[in-house]
């Protein structure tokens, strides 16, 4: 509803608590929901009315009656949607709200789970005795189910009992009520971002493995990524497997792959992906007898899903076999983003631009950052000399640096200077910064512009912090100035 609005942080905030009060001015408390004057008077929101609300009943009103409105709020919030059909006129909408049980919930989002459902269903039960008895029971259980300990919903309870107790001192339950809904309202959102917030971090330190390992593929040395990654994640899979791979391939760290593997697998016997690299690393080491007794019992341990199939990709040598592991992955659900991602780099790398572009567009589709994968087609298609097409994608998605570089490729250096100066405008941290003025430094000295292009180049090496190629650019470009001295 509008007086309930969630911050930043992912907290909410009750705005007004519309007709409801907490205690008059002649101190008399009063009940959360509104008490209507006379029977058959229907006061509030429309879509958040209990049914006793709906039929003007103003002797039902009470606690219960907040928590089928926190109901139709939760089931709004992870579905989008109210939890009946609300089109025609209110009086046909309160009569389906009276008669038609809700919209079961996991019909509507993938992420309600059958403990959820039943949370959410018990509130919106049309008989009040069967719901919850106040907001702060219904905490309680949503707290056991984020925590993972059994509901109370599904146990049979006293509700009979504690509504005629709540019936005779209905007075400061009600005045209770306004503090406890509150403060509910306040502890779900706590909790539901605390959840959230695992779940986005766990989200990007997978997304995290799936470019380290696309370095690694692509033969850059990333051992010590890997090994820091690994420290950071050891309850990741991907990351166990990256490093083990990492260090297999690394002449400094050969020889420690196998026992990290061996020693992950004492730890934890059912990761069968470590299971099945470990059989890789021991067949390159000549023990086909191991090798063999492992993959055999790798292959009966992974189950024939799309999850295991990505898994798989990571758990061997050979990337044309890890391919095929992806592709497995996406055939078995069209909608594994990971899948996709890691099946998108590895066309690139295999040489199968028009297979990158195309698995890029999917990506987009299933709703990952436009704005991203907008650029990433780009630099695809300006690996394959397509630089007009390549620049209408930077163009789209904002790729300024992009720009520039395809600006320097086609040899349009003024375009590519005022590029890199929109940039070291508008840059942020000053390592970042100190490569735009490096790459600026360039297409000015083409250009003539020696004094300037000189400027860059000891701009860019104060800010680095260390010699590089720059120090021989402005040799020469102090050269060239005549001023052999400063060179």
């Amino acid at each position: 509803p509008a007086n309930v609005l969630v911050d930043d942080e992912g907290d909410p905030h009750i705005l007004d608590f519309g007709l409801a009060k907490a205690v008059d001015q002649a101190g008399t408390e009063e009940a959360l929901t509104p008490r209507v004057p006379r029977a058959g008077l229907v006061l509030g929101t429309l879509f958040y009315l209990s049914p006793e609300q709906a039929v003007g009943a103003p002797d039902e009103i009470d606690l219960r009656t907040d928590v089928y409105a926190l109901g139709v709020m939760l089931f709004e919030a992870l579905t989008g949607s109210l939890p009946f059909d609300t089109t025609g006129r209110p009086a046909e909408v309160i009569q389906r709200m009276l008669e038609t049980p809700p919209i079961p919930p996991s019909s509507l989002s993938k992420q309600v789970d059958g403990e959820l459902e039943t949370i959410i269903l018990k509130a919106l039960e049309k008989d009040k005795a069967c719901r919850y008895q106040s907001a702060k029971e219904m905490a309680e259980d949503i707290r056991r189910y984020l925590e993972g300990e059994p509901i109370r919903a599904w146990q049979p309870s006293g509700l009979y009992v504690l509504r005629k107790k709540l019936w005779k001192r209905r007075r400061l339950a009600a005045a209770l009520g306004v503090v406890v809904v509150a403060a509910v309202v306040l502890t779900l959102g706590s909790l539901w971002h605390q959840a959230r917030s695992k779940q986005r971090q766990w989200a990007q330190a997978r997304r995290a493995a799936v470019k380290l390992q696309r370095d690694l593929e692509a033969g850059a040395d990333v051992l010590g990524r890997a090994r820091a990654f690994k420290d950071q994640r050891p309850e990741l899979c991907e990351a166990l497997l990256i490093c083990a791979h990492a260090e297999h391939r690394s002449e400094r760290a050969y020889g420690t792959a196998i026992p990290s593997l061996e020693s992950a697998l004492q730890r934890d016997p059912s990761l069968w992906p470590c299971r099945a690299l470990l059989a890789e690393m021991y067949r390159d080491a000549g023990d086909a007898e191991r090798a063999s007794a492992l993959r055999e019992q790798a292959q009966r341990d992974a189950p024939d899903t799309a999850e295991a199939w990505y898994l798989r990709s990571f758990s061997t040598l050979d990337r044309q076999h890890a391919m095929r592991c992806v592709q497995q992955a996406v055939q078995r659900d069209a909608s594994h983003v990971l899948a996709w991602e890691r099946l998108t780099y590895m066309r690139v790398q295999v040489g199968d631009p028009d297979g990158a572009l195309q698995a890029a567009d999917r990506l987009m589709e299933l709703g990952q950052t436009t704005q991203g994968w907008t650029a990433f087609k780009g630099r695809v298609l300006a690996q394959q000399g397509r630089f007009r097409e390549a620049m209408e994608h930077f163009t789209r998605a904002g790729a300024y640096l992009d720009r520039a570089h395809t600006y320097r490729r086609l040899k349009e250096y003024d375009k590519a200077v005022a590029e890199y100066t929109r940039l070291v405008e508008t840059q942020g941290g000053p390592v970042a910064g100190a490569w735009v003025f490096y790459q600026r430094a360039t297409p000015l000295w083409i250009l003539g512009r020696t004094d300037e292009a000189l400027a860059d180049y000891e701009r860019f090496r104060i800010l680095l912090g260390r010699p590089f190629y720059s120090d021989a650019r402005a040799f020469f470009i102090l050269r060239e100035l005549g001023r052999q001295r400063e060179a």
